[in-house]
């Protein structure tokens, strides 16, 4: 096993999933996932209730959830004659799917804020709130859901304060919308960088005039990455300093350490992009998203960095259980009947691969033999052109492409042999 602790954590998802157009028909799964855990695990389902609309009574919902997590958590959990003991580290929901399992004040309400008493002011056919200093829920006032129960950056941030600012730079008040010569310029480039963005990201930058069709991993890509360069020559000075606040206090939340080391400061950042919000955009677009970054870096003491409780993991599993379904006569029994068949294929245990140790040993002054060991014994042999070496850097020229090079660090041994055994 591969938990960190006798204690197995766990983060809880419940959301609402349409698997119709033509109808009403939905899934509210019950998902989960191990948080102390060093290696990748997938999500599974706990349970799933599929009906036209969605429950009517949250407690018979989740009833036997809780007495199923009930025995767990008392008598724990039992593998290979080790004896676990299962915990719940944090529910993770929007706002709406929040409100209905807690049986609380949605967003739009006065007092909707699950982690302050702040009551909120009604300006402009909407419910704002202003304050920036407020007193904390406690937990002898409202149980333990103040702590257990996690704010989402996902739906908080990327689609929900990210998205509400473009809104406003391309459709908001003349104070702040953006000329349409400065709109086209931010589209042109980010659709130049396009080409740049490496493969790790999911999605590639996409115009602003398809602002309406981005995916909340295309606003964080535009808040962490993209958006600090393309907004700098188009925004003026306040507006620009005002989203750089953002961007840099997300980005030290997001960061499993700096997330504890710059919290303060990711925090101060949060809490003066909040008050100067409504100076720039207007009082009635405090809204609730714009509220709860005054209480988010508190969360990251709580979980960890915001990676470890999002909603991004939830969200892509929903769509692969969209595609388990091929036909909508009965999708509760089809979605169960491709689950139990996952379950009955043999888990093969999968070993750590130990990367080989590569020896590079100068045969001339433009070529270097490469000499793979693994296991302690020699398996390959390379012998390629150098290009450069500065700074203990290896700049070889790749065998696949004459415009791609590999740089490798290297460390100096006895009879000039280089030896690195970690790849990047």
């Amino acid at each position: 096993m591969y938990i960190k602790s006798n204690n197995i954590k766990l983060n809880i998802n419940i959301d609402g999933l349409p698997i119709s157009k033509s109808s009403g028909s939905q899934f509210w799964p019950i998902m989960t996932s191990i948080e102390n855990i060093d290696v990748y695990t997938s999500l599974f389902i706990i349970g799933v209730y599929h009906d036209m609309h969605k429950p009517h009574d949250a407690n018979e919902f989740l009833a036997d959830f809780v007495n199923e997590f009930l025995c767990l958590s008392q008598c724990g959990l039992l593998v290979s004659n080790k004896k676990y003991t299962v915990s719940i580290n944090a529910i993770v929901c929007d706002t709406p799917a929040r409100s209905f399992i807690t049986y609380t004040k949605d967003h739009t309400g006065y007092f909707g804020c699950p982690k302050c008493i702040q009551e909120g002011d009604f300006v402009r056919n909407r419910v704002t709130f202003p304050e920036t200093h407020c007193t904390l829920r406690s937990e002898s006032s409202h149980w333990s859901m103040v702590s257990q129960i996690s704010l989402d950056y996902m739906h908080l941030v990327c689609l929900g304060v990210m998205k509400r600012l473009l809104q406003l730079w391309l459709r908001g008040n003349k104070n702040v919308r953006l000329s349409a010569d400065k709109i086209n310029r931010i589209s042109h480039y980010l659709l130049t960088i396009k080409p740049c963005i490496p493969s790790e990201f999911a999605r590639k930058p996409r115009s602003l005039h398809d602002i309406d069709k981005w995916k909340a991993i295309e606003f964080r890509q535009f808040l962490l990455y993209t958006g600090i360069v393309v907004l700098k020559s188009v925004m003026t000075s306040a507006s620009y300093n005002h989203f750089l606040s953002l961007s840099i206090a997300i980005r030290i939340l997001t960061d499993p350490k700096l997330c504890i080391t710059f919290n303060e400061y990711a925090n101060s950042l949060l809490m003066w992009f909040v008050s100067n919000y409504g100076d720039i955009y207007g009082d009635e677009y405090l809204s609730f998203n714009v509220h709860n970054l005054l209480h988010l870096a508190n969360d990251v003491k709580t979980f960890g960095c915001l990676e470890n409780f999002s909603c991004f993991k939830f969200e892509n599993y929903m769509q692969k259980i969209k595609k388990k379904l091929h036909q909508s006569g009965k999708p509760l029994q089809e979605l169960s009947n491709r689950i139990f068949e996952e379950i009955q294929i043999p888990i093969q245990p999968c070993r750590i691969e130990q990367f080989p140790i590569v020896i590079y040993k100068p045969q001339s002054l433009n070529k270097v033999l490469f000499l793979i060991k693994s296991n302690s014994a020699i398996s390959d042999i390379i012998q390629l052109p150098i290009t450069e070496i500065q700074n203990k850097c290896l700049k070889i020229k790749s065998i696949f492409d004459n415009d791609s090079y590999i740089v490798i660090p290297l460390l100096l041994t006895n009879n000039y042999r280089l030896i690195y055994n970690n790849l990047i």
